[in-house]
């Protein structure tokens, strides 16, 4: 076939030698269409053909047919010895003589001679074809021979000519670039440079035709403007028809060029296509031939095997799955297993049967009795035999030979697909560690009862004590030997005969329920008054043996320890105090009546809160000091500074007790309301300091008044005696100074008898306070020219003496 889309040759090559993968791969590339894609193997490769074919996709290996100008040939089966050979142009014969081929000579030669020098390049910059003379601008390079023209261009003008080529792909038109300095023998040359896109039958495939111009053989070419300037018109006439010769010898040089390639790609396009026709004549013949062979083939043989081959097929698949499943059944499972017939002689057995049960690989076919297993048990052979014969599970408990290790040894019938006996299946699963829990379990067990400080006592279904641990004796007065085996309600001289027990344990017994915590309050003869908690479940206390675990709680001293506790509590609910209990943290934990009227927060509102958050303490210390200090002694006390639910601050007498019983530490605070007492302080600490104040300025008015009044009245007093005293001895006195002096001394000795009477008049001992302030009001009145009125109840008698001086000195 030829023409195709598409090849997959996947996993084919691997198991081809390097001549016949050299053959093949030509194959393929011929019988692709030119765009086609071939599909190879995972571990498969072009090997030295990998230039003919572009990679798609490296990992599922794709490939895709190169557009070339060279192409692969493949001689295929029966012309002889094979060969792959490159080639450019096809070889064609020569006649003697023909037009033809005159023809083309002449065509050649012109290209020869007057084309440009030129390569053709594929998009991969390598030259797939050489035009002209191109040693000026090319040349081979070192290593591996190559046609990258990358490696080939001469010093100078690669950078030039890739520029070009590319410019060609993106704007897909000529391209031209001139006075390119390339060197060549040591010197410099000038090379114009045109690179023409040519479209290829492929679409993927693109070529480019890159052609060389000696710049500097263009310029002597054209005369020079001083020259032109010196020519006669005569030879002027004779230049213009010489370029224009030129002109038309390049253009014909150039359709003579376009003509001999379009001459050449339809010559190769006939033999490509003649090619193909051959070819796909040949594919056609082969394929038929083996076609007819392989007919021939599949008929001989489908009928002869068409039959045995299906039931051959079913019955190894069959066998080989039963086969399968048993070996890895028998090599992976850890279990000792050993597979006897009826005649008990040993078919298999798994590899941990051999160290076990002392077996070899040679011991098939042997009778179960001649080995001497590494077991404490002497009777496998009979308790095979019993299993075979009674068609029935057989168990037994055995011992290794050490004593080390228990084992559970199984024997089960062998049954065949039609439910026969056939032999038996012999397993041993240790159950060492079965065995050393459960003993472990039953002494935790025995512990925990002997140990329990509850009562604990296990009633077989009967209702008859089978274990009492030395709790129960020793709190209902019994002994083991009265209680071991005796019906419950019989313990005791029937001190247990209780009306309530005989409803729960019916109800354990028939609903197969349990009870949790059930009350009961009893007086017993010798244990006294008791309230105990009765919890019972039905339990396998032996393996096939029913019973009822019951255990007993004596909480008698619990419930009267919780009556006082409640009656302490309802106590503290009626005190006026706030007594708040609280963790070490301060979380409140209770929250009493006083608290609430004190501060303002039910107790459910103030429970779980910190309390120096809830009440915004104020402390006179750090917070830190008072724990320490609390830690240290026990105990604390002083005052703080909280704040109630409405915002108000309030001054307590706080109290911390600190009880350390417990693995959490609590504190018991008593708060006692101190702000109005503080506010009484405050006011009377005012107050005296008021009166103080008062006193003072009293003091003060008395001193100016003694100063200012009484004290000039005295000195006027003293100058009028030392004027008399200075007067000459035998002369009358003048009487108007006596008179003066005694009036002084009678206005001093009144202002000293007001002043006496108001620093603490006689008339508030005499006559009482009410007179007392009577009196002080007339003198004010009178001092001061203004009404004061006195209005005191009749009925009032005397009162103490420090009330009426306090009255007093307030009035005053």
């Amino acid at each position: 076939f030829s023409n195709l889309d598409l090849i997959s040759c996947r996993n084919v090559l691997i198991y081809l030698g390097p001549t016949l993968q050299k053959r093949v791969i030509p194959t393929f590339h011929y019988a692709l269409k030119p765009d086609g894609f071939l599909l190879l193997g995972g571990s498969e490769s072009l090997g030295s053909f990998t230039e003919h074919f572009s990679l798609i996709d490296k990992k599922q290996k794709i490939y895709q047919k190169k557009g070339s100008a060279t192409r692969l040939l493949s001689y295929f089966a029966g012309a002889g010895p094979t060969t792959v050979r490159r080639f450019e142009e096809p070889p064609t014969p020569r006649p003697a003589s023909s037009p033809n081929e005159s023809e083309k000579e002449i065509e050649r030669s012109l290209v020869q001679h007057y084309a440009p020098t030129s390569i053709v390049v594929n998009s991969h910059m390598e030259i797939v074809q050489f035009r002209g003379r191109t040693g000026a601008y090319l040349e081979p390079a070192e290593g591996q021979p190559t046609f990258s023209l990358s490696k080939m261009a001469r010093e100078g003008l690669l950078v030039d000519l890739r520029r070009a080529i590319e410019r060609a792909k993106k704007e897909n038109a000529p391209v031209h670039i001139e006075d390119v300095q390339v060197k060549n023998n040591g010197g410099t040359r000038g090379v114009n440079i045109d690179v023409i896109p040519i479209r290829s039958h492929n679409a993927n495939d693109r070529f480019y035709v890159v052609a060389f111009h000696d710049a500097q053989s263009r310029q002597k070419d054209k005369p020079s403007k001083a020259g032109k300037v010196k020519l006669s018109q005569k030879q002027a006439e004779v230049a213009r028809e010489n370029d224009r010769l030129k002109r038309e010898i390049a253009s014909m040089k150039e359709q003579m060029r376009a003509l001999i390639e379009e001459n050449e790609s339809t010559t190769e396009e006939y033999k490509s296509a003649n090619e193909e026709v051959l070819s796909a004549n040949e594919e056609l013949q082969s394929t038929n031939e083996e076609l007819e062979t392989a007919k021939e083939e599949l008929q001989s043989s489908n009928e002869e095997l068409t039959t045995l081959n299906e039931e051959l097929q079913n019955r190894n698949a069959e066998l080989t799955l039963a086969n399968n499943d048993l070996t890895n059944l028998l090599g992976n499972v850890n279990i000792p297993v050993v597979m006897i017939g009826d005649d008990l002689r040993i078919r298999r057995f798994t590899p941990p049967a051999q160290k076990l049960l002392n077996l070899l690989p040679g011991d098939i076919g042997r009778r179960l009795g001649e080995i001497r297993p590494n077991i404490d048990f002497d009777q496998l052979e009979e308790l095979a035999r019993e299993a075979i014969d009674n068609t029935s599970l057989q168990e037994r408990e055995v011992r290794d030979k050490e004593g080390q290790r228990w084992h559970l040894l199984r024997v089960r019938p062998y049954k065949t697909w039609d439910n026969k006996i056939d032999g038996a299946v012999i397993s041993l699963q240790d159950i060492h560690a079965l065995k050393a829990t459960a003993e472990q379990s039953r002494t935790y067990t025995d512990t925990l009862i002997e140990t329990s400080r509850e009562s604990i006592l296990i009633l077989d279904t009967n209702l008859r004590v089978t274990v009492a641990n030395p709790t129960f004796y020793r709190t209902f007065r019994v002994s083991p030997a009265g209680t071991q085996g005796q019906l419950i309600y019989a313990l005791a001289d029937g001190q247990w005969d209780i009306p309530e027990l005989h409803q729960l344990f019916e109800q354990v017994l028939n609903a197969n329920a349990s009870v949790q915590e059930y009350e009961i309050t009893h007086d017993f003869p010798d244990a006294g008054h008791k309230t105990l908690l009765i919890s019972a479940r039905r339990a396998d206390v032996q393996p096939g043996e029913g019973g009822i675990v019951v255990t007993i709680d004596d909480v008698t001293e619990e419930k009267q320890h919780g009556e006082e506790i409640s009656h302490q509590a309802a106590l503290i609910e009626l005190a006026h105090e706030s007594v708040i209990v609280r963790d070490w943290e301060g979380r409140i934990r209770s929250w009493n009546r006083g608290a609430e009227e004190l501060y303002g927060w039910r107790a459910d509102e103030a429970r779980g809160k910190i309390i120096h958050d809830l009440l915004r303490t104020k402390f006179p210390l750090p917070l830190g000091e008072l724990k320490e200090q609390l830690r240290r002694t026990g105990h604390w006390e002083g005052e703080l500074l909280h704040t109630r639910r409405d915002g108000e601050e309030r001054v307590v007498s706080s109290r911390w007790a600190l009880r350390q019983a417990s693995n959490t530490p609590m504190v018991l605070e008593i708060n006692i309301d101190l702000t109005d007492r503080v506010r009484s302080e405050q006011n009377l600490r005012e107050l005296s300091t008021y009166l103080m104040r008062i006193q003072d300025e009293e003091r003060r008015r008395i001193a100016r008044e003694l100063h200012d009044s009484t004290g000039q009245k005295l000195a006027a007093v003293k100058m009028n005696i030392e004027a008399m005293k200075a007067a000459p001895k035998g002369k009358t006195k003048p009487s108007n100074i006596l008179s003066e002096s005694i009036q002084l001394v009678d206005e001093a000795s009144q202002e000293i008898r007001v002043l006496a009477q108001l620093l603490h008049p006689p008339l508030l001992d005499e006559a009482g306070l009410v007179s007392a302030i009577k009196w002080l009001v007339d003198g004010f009145t009178t001092r001061a020219k203004m009404p004061v009125n006195v209005k005191a109840s009749p009925d009032l008698g005397r009162l103490p003496d420090n009330a009426e001086i306090a009255l007093f000195r307030i009035v005053q």
